[in-house]
């Protein structure tokens, strides 16, 4: 499975660090997105519907605070509501996180600026690790720094796991 290097920071200012994102990088999607976690005994699965189109994600990643690493499988769905309704009745449903995400390619790194409805304002960063973690954990270090996120706490686990959290 392809893996990433990844973290995810609260952004008390998207505005600024957009600003940094479109200095360095380009815009490669800008929109809404609809992902519908499912209940599965391991990792998570989860059907991420965008104007685009939709695919299925399943990956694994430990809910530790700061960079971590990600292994992840992505499959194109041609079909999004029949899928959702089988996965449904297969798995149930675990949570549905909404958001407006605008994401930024800069080198290799998916940079992720998210509004997620009822949690606010992320920012993500995601490096493909695979047979360079050292390199990938160098670049993490130099982009908060470009970024001046060196004061701000990483999250743990998912926007999902946040958001059952925030409503109990």
């Amino acid at each position: 499975m392809p893996e990433n290097l990844e973290i995810k920071l609260r952004a008390a200012d998207l505005g600024r660090l957009e600003r940094v994102a479109k200095r360095i990088g380009s815009c490669i999607f800008a929109g809404e997105q609809l992902d519908t976690y499912f209940r599965v005994p391991s990792g998570r699965l989860k059907l991420r519907e965008t104007p685009r189109g939709a695919e299925l994600i399943f990956y694994r990643r430990p809910d530790e605070l700061g960079a971590r690493l990600c292994d992840y499988v992505t499959v194109q769905i041609s079909q999004p509501g029949e899928l959702k309704s089988l996965l449904t009745e297969l798995f149930g449903i675990r949570q549905l996180v909404r958001k407006h995400r605008k994401i930024y390619v800069y080198r290799d790194v998916r940079i992720q600026l998210d509004k997620v409805n009822g949690l606010g304002c992320f920012i993500e960063f995601e490096i493909p690790s695979e047979g360079k973690r050292r390199q990938a954990h160098r670049l993490m270090k130099s982009l908060i720094e470009m970024f001046q996120l060196e004061d701000v706490r990483p999250i743990g686990g998912s926007y999902s796991d946040a958001l059952r959290k925030a409503r109990k």
